[in-house]
């Protein structure tokens, strides 16, 4: 792997380190001054409902501008977001509209910064490394978390949540820093005209939405990963009361299971790693899928906590079969002049449903429990994913991939590089 990779790799790696820190804190705050599961639901859909609108309204920006300066830009911002709270509470100023507030802005930058850091990896990786680089992006921010989790609950306990706000905002920071430095390894391409009022940039908008008309499979792929992470955000939402109300555990126990995922996650980005691109994708893709469902509905049943720790761990083993080979799948065919918008409607379609989640987490748990929670969680992905894998059209997913050509004339036949393989 080459040097810009290293600084990509370096930061993801501390900016996942920190975000533990502070999203269990404002978790923490929120339950430890309200004690309602709903306002934990709310909370979710307070980072949910920016990154839909801003994914959707900014994806021209990502393509016409430089990248990594928007991304370190939006390190910033986070950095602003996580500061400022924790300063006010530091010093005694606690109210719960700020942590509101934060974390509509962190959405809001998310929903920019993702897109854009998805589509600058093909630039500096190419063809078959692909698979191996995006699991190795998976592997630091897994190997980062494997330990965050378990210190995010005892700082909290011995230090204090607003301080663990400063941690990640501080992670950020170093984050943007790190960043900076890939400007000047990326070229960056000048389009051929730029946008021209507001219809062309809604023109601009709509052309990463309409590359899924090219690419049928991918928007089946798509769906499945809406209602994974419908269910996902649902379970997530839930996954501190959990332990706090279901298996009596503190806070650093609580971090402990997430650290359980996280060790899951890195041990199963090494066996994505090890494997490398294979034929047949949609088995590794949509099984993954199929089994984190049946494990929701293990836990719906567990009161034991070293039973819930070996589930959070073979969850973690999961994520990153779907994830790994879904990314280099669009690396390998997007247009590079499309990526942006293509990995912000990714990204749009792949989380429209995850602010209903955030709510249904909240609400169903208030009035039926969180183990009924967990059980339909579990039920709803596995469901899908079994019916996912014998339509037709996925199978497309599979054998030879390569890069579309989107013709500039819709009404034109689709063309693809490779006449034996098309998608």
């Amino acid at each position: 792997m080459n040097k810009p990779f290293w600084f990509l790799f370096s930061a993801q790696t501390i900016s996942s380190f920190g975000d533990y820190f502070g999203i269990l804190a404002l978790q923490w705050i929120i339950y430890k001054e309200t004690g309602s599961l709903l306002a934990m639901g709310s909370l979710m859909l307070t980072f949910g409902i920016p990154e839909i609108i801003v994914r959707l309204l900014g994806a021209p920006i990502i393509d016409r501008c430089n990248k990594p300066r928007l991304m370190v830009l939006l390190d910033f911002f986070r950095f602003l977001a996580f500061f400022a709270p924790a300063i006010l509470g530091i010093f005694g100023w606690v109210a719960i509209w700020p942590i509101y507030v934060s974390a509509f802005f962190i959405g809001t930058c998310t929903a920019l910064y993702n897109p854009a850091s998805m589509s600058i990896l093909p630039s500096i990786i190419k063809g078959e490394k692909l698979v191996r680089s995006n699991s190795l992006l998976d592997t630091s921010m897994y190997a980062s978390v494997i330990i965050s989790p378990g210190l995010a609950g005892a700082f909290i306990k011995y230090v204090g949540a607003y301080q663990s706000l400063l941690v990640d905002a501080i992670s950020y920071l170093l984050a943007a820093i790190l960043v900076k430095n890939l400007s000047s390894y990326i070229e960056i391409k000048k389009k051929e005209k730029n946008i021209v009022g507001i219809k062309g940039y809604l023109t601009e908008m709509v052309e990463g939405i309409k590359f899924f008309k090219y690419a049928p499979a991918l928007l089946i792929v798509m769906l499945v990963v809406a209602v994974k992470n419908m269910s996902s955000m649902a379970f997530s939402t839930m996954v501190l009361p959990f332990g706090l109300k279901i298996l009596h555990l503190d806070t650093f126990q609580v971090g402990l299971l997430s650290s359980a995922t996280a060790v899951g996650l890195l041990v199963g980005s090494l066996i994505v790693a090890a494997i490398g691109d294979m034929n047949n994708r949609r088995m590794p893709m949509v099984g993954s899928c199929f089994f984190q469902g049946i494990l929701y509905m293990t836990l719906g049943f567990t009161k034991i906590y070293w039973v819930a720790m070996i589930v959070f761990f073979l969850l973690g083993i999961c994520g990153p079969f779907f994830g790994s080979y879904s990314s280099s799948i669009y690396g390998r065919l997007v247009p590079e002049e499309l990526r942006g918008r293509v990995m912000s409607a990714r990204l749009l379609v792949g989380g429209m449903l995850q602010p209903v989640g955030s709510y249904l987490g909240g609400a169903v748990s208030s009035l039926y429990g969180i183990p009924f929670l967990f059980i339909g969680a579990g039920i709803v992905p596995a469901v899908t994913a079994f019916v996912a894998y014998y339509i037709p059209k996925l199978k497309d997913i599979d054998g030879e991939l390569t890069e579309l050509f989107i013709p500039t004339n819709p009404t034109k036949s689709l063309q693809v590089k490779n006449e034996t393989h098309s998608l």
